[in-house]
C-alpha cells in the first residue's frame, strides 16, 4: 500500500573505466524529472544507498539517478510503480491507502472510510465478511 512515512532504499553502483568503482561521488535522485528526492555520496566501493520517501498518485514514476557535479551524467533510471487502493482498503487521500481494521470492511477502494460490519456477520478486517452460523451471503464480495 502507499504508506506515508515509508522509505524506499535505492542502491546505486557507480563504476568507471574498466568497471572500476568510483568512490566519493555525489549521486542524486530525481522523481519524474522534477522533484529532488535524495542525495548521497558513494563509498570507496562505488556504492551508495539513497533512502527515498515519496507520496505520489498511483501509476508509473521514473526515478533518475545522476552524478551531481559540473556535468550531469545519468547513472540509471528506475521505474517506481505505485498501485492504487484495492478492496479491503480505503482511500484516505489521493496518495494514501489504509486497510480496514477488525469489525469493519470495504468492498470499494474509492471509499474514504470503512463500512461497519453487518449485524449477522463477523468482519476480520480488509474486505472479509463472514456470515454468522445460520446466515449466508450471495458471494464473498456481497453484503446480501
Amino acid at each position: 500500500n502507499n504508506r506515508a512515512g515509508a522509505y524506499l532504499p535505492a542502491q546505486v553502483n557507480v563504476s568507471g573505466l574498466h568497471n572500476l568503482p568510483c568512490g566519493g561521488l555525489l549521486v542524486q535522485a530525481v522523481l519524474d524529472q522534477q522533484w529532488f528526492v535524495g542525495v548521497n555520496r558513494t563509498g570507496e566501493d562505488g556504492v551508495t544507498t539513497i533512502y527515498i520517501k515519496v507520496q505520489v498518485q498511483p501509476g508509473a514514476h521514473n526515478i533518475t539517478f545522476s552524478l551531481l557535479d559540473n556535468s550531469i551524467t545519468i547513472v540509471a533510471v528506475a521505474t517506481l510503480v505505485v498501485r492504487g487502493c484495492v478492496p479491503g482498503e480505503v482511500s484516505l487521500s489521493n496518495d494514501t491507502c489504509e486497510a480496514c481494521p477488525t469489525g469493519r470492511f470495504s468492498l470499494n477502494p474509492s471509499n474514504s472510510s470503512c463500512d461497519a460490519c453487518p449485524a449477522n456477520a463477523e468482519c476480520p478486517g480488509k474486505a472479509a465478511i463472514v456470515p454468522l452460523l445460520g446466515f449466508w451471503h450471495s458471494s464473498a464480495t456481497s453484503i446480501q
